[in-house]
């Protein structure tokens, strides 16, 4: 969950670089970009079973706060993108963990 959490955040720092240095060409390939970097940060998420007691003990040794903002980012994101099977995986990971 740490990867996640933390490439998120990387991901909207290099953003921020990018558009302050190339303005006019990363607004072009922003969104490309975005997805193939979330993409990637979900093939990790996709390998946490939200079943499994130690893979929630292990997601919440992260920060509560930290972990609900990214997950709902990823779930915002791929609704924008109606990928609705990959929102409800989130969700129900996102669901367990405050259970949790």
């Amino acid at each position: 969950m740490g990867l996640i959490i933390a490439g998120v955040s990387t991901f909207e720092t290099i953003a921020k670089n990018y558009q302050e240095l190339y303005p006019d060409q990363f607004k072009k390939i922003h969104r490309k970009v975005k997805l193939l970097y979330y993409d990637r940060l979900y093939g990790f998420l996709h390998n946490i079973d939200p079943s499994l007691p130690l893979h929630l003990l292990e997601c919440t040794k992260h920060d509560l706060g930290k972990i609900v903002e990214t997950l709902i980012l990823l779930i915002k994101e791929y609704e924008i993108q109606e990928e609705y099977t990959r929102c409800a995986k989130i969700k129900r990971l996102l669901d367990e963990i405050v259970a949790f």
